[in-house]
């Protein structure tokens, strides 16, 4: 934690990468900052959907 954020690096594939500018096929991935972890979970189970 820095700063009073976290942040959850999901795995590739698990959130749509729709929208992104690409820049690694592979490590592309989407995840949520949030002030608690607790929070990040929420954040990470609202945008979870396949490519």
């Amino acid at each position: 934690m820095v700063a009073g954020i976290v942040g959850v690096k999901p795995t590739v594939g698990l959130t749509s990468r729709s929208g992104v500018i690409p820049i690694s096929e592979n490590m592309d991935t989407v995840g949520p900052f949030a002030r608690t972890v607790a929070d990040a979970a929420h954040g990470l189970d609202a945008i979870v959907s396949a490519d």
